[in-house]
């Protein structure tokens, strides 16, 4: 009976070959120990890097969590199974070998009661903290260090002969807090094509076809192995651990730009994302309000306030994280004035002669209130400026009827469209000539 050591994988468990076939170390220890955790609640599921430390993403789930958010797979009425070892023997080794894997899946299978179960797949639980790439492997332990490895074909190519593997939280309408004691527990929902009884078990011929031969279990007694799933069937089960192939991640710098850095309000920035380091990386945009605005890649963002804005870039990954804070990066001008200023009031004319008349007024409070035009007899004749509220007319004729008009502007350009009039009249000229002499005298 020869043994050979299966080479150590990055840290992960040994096994033993045993005439060809891989069983774990210390099989007997593992199972003592394995009788005794107590049922768990929860399972913490943890992605590694392909160095075996670094952590790449993790989360804790509750069964009720996972009731509740995940696809619950088994309907709590149908009962499922596993095989124990078939004690059987030839004296030629192949045949030996071929009715202990028992392809009729017809010795002990019933004693192998899983009973009615619900649960959640594995595969679902590895998808929360990123799924695995074929060539993977999980570790599935209890709280006592009961553990076992899967490949990732297993947990996500099953077949619906062994079926999909579930961490089940419910047996026979048990709990694990109220009752289900070796809950949580890996166990394969089968179909039920195999087997004399036409119940859904899980056998050792279906893991001999599903799975490579370093994952297939042995039940070792003395100098013979058995095959056999029941030892497959992780209890209490506390822990999945994903083994990636993922590279250790690069630790982020932030970066971005923006299709523009200025304009008038209502303004909208495209920013871009130049930001290097081992993806999936998260965001989160600050686009000067102070709180975080968007945790997109490539966000865009409408500002509607005049202002100067700084925009804050934090990215992050397993591997650390990193803002780019820009000062003053968006600057926002109001948007243009489209309203004229008002009129000017209490237009009238204070002198006049026979050549000239002044007007004054009162100018229009408004703050970007700039100058008067002023027109005579329809005819533009000067821009008076903010203050100086009077204008006169020269080189008029004498007794003459002259009419002004004042239009407003602001430092905007806007002219307000009414024209304020006023109407004066110069003076006489003096009559200097006598009267006639009487007649008739």
């Amino acid at each position: 009976m020869s043994e050979e050591f299966l080479p150590n994988q990055g840290g992960r468990e040994m096994s033993i070959r045993l005439q060809g076939r891989y069983i774990p170390v210390l099989l007997a220890l593992i199972l003592m120990v394995g009788m005794g955790s107590a049922a768990t609640t929860e399972v913490h599921i943890v992605k590694y890097a392909v160095d075996g430390t670094t952590v790449l993403n993790e989360t804790t789930v509750t069964y009720q969590w996972m009731m509740n958010n995940l696809p619950v797979l088994g309907d709590g009425v149908t009962h499922y199974y596993a095989q124990g070892p078939v004690f059987k023997d030839d004296p030629d080794p192949v045949i030996k070998e071929l009715i202990r894997w028992n392809v009729t899946e017809d010795t002990n299978v019933l004693e192998k009661d899983m009973g009615a179960v619900r649960g959640t797949n594995v595969k679902d639980l590895c998808d929360l903290v990123g799924g695995m790439n074929a060539g993977e492997t999980i570790k599935m332990t209890a709280p006592d260090g009961f553990t076992k490895y899967f490949a990732f074909k297993n947990v996500y190519e099953y077949s619906s002969r062994e079926g999909p593997m579930v961490v089940t939280w419910e047996k026979n309408g048990l709990k694990p807090d109220t009752g289900y004691t070796d809950g949580m527990r890996l166990v394969w929902l089968a179909d039920a094509s195999t087997n004399p009884w036409g119940v859904n078990a899980f056998g050792n011929w279906d893991w001999h076809e599903a799975a490579d031969s370093v994952y297939w279990y042995y039940y070792v007694s003395g100098a013979e192995s058995y095959p056999t799933t029941t030892g497959l069937s992780v209890q209490t089960v506390s822990d999945i651990i994903i083994y990636s192939d993922d590279p250790v991640p690069v630790a982020p710098t932030a970066g971005f730009i923006s299709d523009v850095q200025s304009g008038t309000a209502p303004l909208t920035v495209n920013f871009t994302d130049t930001s290097t380091g081992t993806t999936p990386l998260t965001y989160a945009w600050d686009f000067g309000d102070g709180t975080v605005d968007s945790t997109i890649k490539d966000p865009s963002h409408e500002y509607t306030m005049a202002g100067t804005y700084t925009v804050n870039l934090t990215v992050a990954n397993a591997a650390g994280i990193d803002s780019e804070i820009k000062p003053d990066f968006i600057t926002v001008n109001p948007p243009p004035d489209t309203t004229a200023p008002a009129s000017v009031t209490n237009l009238t004319n204070t002198t006049f002669s026979q050549t000239l008349i002044t007007w004054t007024w009162t100018d229009p409070a408004d703050s970007d209130f700039e100058k008067v035009m002023v027109y005579l007899d329809g005819v533009w004749k000067q821009n008076v400026t903010k203050g100086v509220q009077s204008w006169t007319a020269t080189g008029l004729f004498p007794d003459t009827e002259y009419t002004i008009g004042t239009r407003t502007v602001d430092t905007n350009g806007n002219m307000n469209a009414t024209m304020v009039t006023d109407v004066a009249r110069t003076a006489a000229v003096p009559d200097i000539t006598a009267p006639a002499s009487v007649t008739n005298l």
